[in-house]
């Protein structure tokens, strides 16, 4: 991987201010970090990364790693992802005492390691000393003896022995040295700056929160420290505790990003780019014009689509951000269980389309040379960058690098001048089959070097309830094919492996071999001499996360289909043996015995077959998966030892397929299996609230949602359904119907919002006072709808509406139904009262209009 900084000029206005010259940046007169050397403005692109702390600490010495080994291997996967910038809040109460000492001990010596290791490898960082938080999420707090388990947040601000405490504490931690490479905190170059809390509480009083800063700031400036000191702005919007921080002596203001809330409990489905497509300060922003502005923290939480990062990328250089640093990436032998933070799933071997959509947006943020931007709905292009809602892939496509997040038929823009290559599927220059991700770099004219990941199979929903015991991702290390058309190698090129010089070189033919994941050289010439390169660990991989006798089936095929269209049944059978004889035992409710077919096999762990057309009629079947493991006969669901054609098979419930007849009448939303796509905001502390799922008078289910007190002001109540899975195309609607009841004792409007996956709609307004069994709404022509963006995201002071605004009728001519949207408006009604408003919402169905 290409991972050199991108040289940017721009035009300098020249500063008054004197730069210390130990000091690697400086923020000027306007607010710009530059670096010292040149004046260039400067731009990080990072992670946060918390192994020496907290669950990390302890989960990963539970399953048995050495902590500086893990440590060691993550740090390569940041540099294979072009990771140029590291932050973490210290979980200060392992490493104080109530006095704010410092503590020397096992989490302190870890981070010593962990930041050399970053400086080793050309990272810079900025700390965050203080972070006030228990260490226990997603477990119970442990009891700690730090100056931040005496008070709240609050107090730590106002409370004058945990002031002191915090100024005893700054000045320990910045003088401490570190045991690695023998330097004082405050004097790591790479240490480029210093957060001062992470996310504190402030009062409403801006010259107490002004007096309150300085004071850290004083403490922090004792010990000689002249780098830029950041403070916390976010995280307390209000105008007074605003204008405190920026009336404050600090040189610049940190920000967070959580554009689609936090902890929905699984996988936020849905197109949610209208979510990311701005970041906008508030009006009041005018008083930190001159301060330097970083992202210590954002993620487009419980989404696991690979079209997020570069949209939030492009959002954050149009606000003024330098630094950015997602929250946060999951240390490789706990990646598998997700358990540090289930909202938040990052990891370049457990997540490649993911990592190679961050290793796109970070170029695109650190290129000053992109202006303006092209957007829709559904697509968004910004030169040489492109995200698609619809493909779920971000691509790079320059003169020098082809980077893409999933499989691509975009050809690239000059091939002969390619020097670096990243991907996830195939493309018009490799075609994969496995699900990894890999990367090519050019060493010279006819020798590249490939470095091939493991596949990373999902095997339940990473954003649920986890725990250490139960993966929700498996990593094989299987054998597939691949095919590399590149102009300077040729057709029949050599591939040989540098680590292991008891392997000997492979030749492709045709363009195609068969790879496991490793490091390899590829050359047109067998003959290649030693080259002096680097090459990732897959062994220290392998070892952190290699699984031994386990044994997962995921059944991936579709639950129900309409006559006439085939069914093709998909599994992906995990296991470190050998599997064989793979069948599909299947037989209609009513029959005695079964049919079988043949599973065909695509990789070592993937397999493939469709039913016969003759048993796809009208009704239920039911289905068994056997095979051959070790000899052995296992069949599922249920794990027997036997095959469903033995005469002593007695399974009792197979997998279930369901062919219904066509009908112009499908279900959008459905309570019973479909509450999962509600999506009800994080708005409890403006209105009090109640959703439950309850029984009609019919005996059917229902989603409920009782509106109680109204504590502070609010623009609406509004909640929304995901239904863009439910139409295979954006098909003809005659009507939607609702079975809708509606119970309110304030006089007001419902309005229903369908928004398309263009970001086009329309809206249905009905009287509360109405109360319905079954509504019907019939579709309008489709404009650009103002809606709410939903779920509602981090900070608070982001807009509440979001509309298409410009030319983008061309962006999708077929537009789909993606959201349905439920507004109460609560502009004109007096906080301090109880709503006491009832909706039931059971089953929505669309009407197709017949051909």
């Amino acid at each position: 991987m290409k991972c050199k900084m991108l040289l940017l000029f721009s035009f300098l206005l020249v500063s008054t201010q004197i730069i210390p010259q130990e000091n690697l940046v400086y923020v000027d007169d306007e607010g710009r970090m530059r670096w010292s050397s040149d004046e260039t403005e400067a731009y990080f692109w990072g992670v946060n990364y918390t192994v020496p702390f907290a669950h990390s600490f302890r989960a990963i010495k539970a399953k048995g790693f050495d902590h500086k080994e893990v440590i060691d291997q993550d740090i390569q996967q940041f540099k294979r992802l072009c990771i140029n910038a590291y932050r973490v809040h210290v979980w200060d109460r392992e490493i104080s005492d109530r006095n704010g000492n410092l503590i020397p001990n096992d989490h302190l010596e870890l981070f010593d390691y962990l930041i050399s290791k970053l400086i080793e490898n050309d990272i810079y960082v900025i700390v965050t000393p203080i972070a006030w938080w228990g260490n226990g999420y997603p477990e119970p707090d442990q009891e700690t003896k730090g100056f931040s388990s005496f008070g709240s947040k609050l107090d730590l601000s106002t409370k004058e022995d945990l002031i002191q405490s915090q100024e005893n504490y700054l000045k320990q931690f910045l003088n401490h040295k570190n045991k690695f490479t023998e330097k004082l905190y405050k004097n790591e170059s790479n240490i480029i700056a210093f957060e001062i809390f992470n996310e504190p509480n402030l009062p409403d009083d801006s010259v107490q929160v002004t007096n309150y800063v300085n004071r850290l700031v004083k403490s922090i400036r004792s010990t000689g420290v002249t780098k830029p000191i950041f403070f916390n702005i976010s995280e307390n919007p209000e105008i007074n505790t605003w204008s405190g921080v920026a009336n404050a002596e600090i040189d610049g203001v940190s920000f967070q990003w959580y554009p689609t809330g936090l902890v929905k409990g699984n996988t936020l489905k849905g197109n949610y780019l209208a979510n990311v497509s701005n970041y906008v300060l508030p009006k009041y922003s005018q008083n930190i014009k001159n301060k330097a502005k970083m992202i210590y923290e954002f993620d487009a939480a419980d989404i696991s689509s690979s079209i997020m990062y570069p949209v939030i990328a492009d959002s954050y250089k149009r606000a003024g951000m330098q630094w950015v640093t997602m929250f946060s990436y999951d240390p490789t032998p706990i990646a598998a269980f997700n358990t540090e933070y289930f909202t938040h799933y990052f990891n370049l071997a457990y997540a490649p389309g993911k990592a190679i959509s961050y290793l796109i947006a970070g170029k695109l943020f650190q290129d000053k040379n992109q202006k303006g931007i092209v957007s829709g709905f559904n697509n968004v292009k910004k030169s040489n960058y492109s995200v698609s809602y619809n493909d779920n892939i971000s691509l790079l496509n320059a003169e020098e690098y082809f980077y893409y997040s999933n499989s691509t038929k975009v050809e690239p823009n000059n091939i002969h001048q390619l020097q670096s290559i990243a991907g996830v599927g195939s493309s018009s220059i490799v075609n994969y089959s496995g699900s990894g991700s890999y990367y090519l770099d050019k060493i010279e004219e006819g020798v590249w070097k490939l470095e091939v990941f493991p596949d990373a199979v999902q095997i339940k929903d990473p954003f649920g309830s986890n725990n250490l015991e139960s993966p929700v991702t498996q990593l094989m290390w299987t054998e597939n094919t691949i095919s590399i058309k590149l102009p300077d190698l040729g057709a029949d090129y050599f591939i040989s492996s540098p680590l292991n010089k008891n392997t000997a070189s492979q030749k492709a033919e045709g363009f195609t071999t068969t790879i496991r994941p490793g490091s390899y050289i590829l050359s047109r010439e067998k003959f290649v001499k030693n080259k002096d390169l680097s090459y990732f660990d897959f062994e220290g991989l392998k070892k952190l996360t290699e699984s031994k006798y386990f044994l997962d089936v995921i059944n991936v095929s579709p639950h129900k289909i309409e006559t006439g269209n085939p069914a093709n049944l998909e599994f992906n059978i995990l296991s470190d043996s050998h599997i064989t004889d793979a069948k599909i035992f299947y037989r209609r409710i009513g029959w005695r015995g079964f049919g079988s077919v043949e599973l065909e096999k695509s990789n070592d762990y993937n397999f493939m077959a469709g039913l016969p057309e003759n048993v796809l009629n009208n009704g239920r079947l039911e289905y068994f998966l056997s095979f051959q493991l070790d000899g052995k006969t296992k069949t599922f669901p249920g794990n027997y030892s036997l095959a469903p054609d033995n005469w002593g098979f007695n399974g009792e419930k197979g997998f279930i397929l369901d062919v219904f007849p066509w009908s112009n009448k499908v279900n959008l939303f459905d309570p019973e299996s479909d509450l999962e796509n509600l999506i009800i905001p994080n708005v409890w502390a403006s209105l009090r609230f109640t959703n439950e799922l309850i029984f009609n008078e019919n005996g059917d289910l229902s989603a409920s949602i009782i509106l109680g007190e109204y504590k502070k002001e609010l623009p609406e109540f509004s909640f929304q359904i995901f239904a863009g899975d439910k139409l295979e195309d954006a098909e003809e609607i005659e009507k939607y119907e609702m079975d809708f009841t509606l119970t309110s004792n304030i006089k007001n409007k419902l309005e229903i919002r369908f928004i398309y996956d263009n970001g086009f709609g329309f809206s249905k307004t009905i009287e509360m006072s109405e109360t319905k069994n079954t509504l019907e709404i019939y579709p309008k022509e489709l404009t650009k709808i103002k809606y709410a963006l939903l779920p509602r995201p981090y900070p608070k002071f982001l807009p509440y509406w979001f509309q298409l605004t410009g030319d983008t009728n061309v962006i999708n001519s077929n537009p789909k139904l993606n959201l349905i949207q439920f507004a109460i408006p609560l502009e004109n009604e007096s906080v301090n009262k109880n709503i006491n408003t009832k909706i039931e919402i059971g089953k929505i169905s669309v009407v197709r209009k017949k051909d």
